[in-house]
């Protein structure tokens, strides 16, 4: 999963294709919010299929990591582009 501060793309292998618009639970470890797909792509693997989704609501706790991740990439970022 890949993550911005107002969305993620989410790769799944669930069997019927979610449509744009729908509104889903998302769950990570525990920490649960509510997404709205806003984009769908296919994959070379026909089993996968990866959404653009903007975030509706998050508990504090999964923002927070979400925080952190986002953190953490950039400063992996600038400690390259620094050397």
């Amino acid at each position: 999963m890949e993550v911005s501060s107002t969305g993620a793309r989410v790769m799944s292998r669930w069997p019927s294709r979610i449509e744009v618009g729908t509104w889903m639970e998302l769950d990570v470890d525990g920490d649960r919010g509510v997404v709205k797909v806003r984009r769908i792509a296919d994959t070379k693997d026909p089993s996968v299929t990866v959404y653009g989704v903007a975030f509706v609501m998050l508990t504090p706790r999964l923002r927070a990591r979400i925080d952190e991740t986002i953190a953490a990439h950039l400063e992996r970022d600038l400690a390259t582009s620094s050397r």
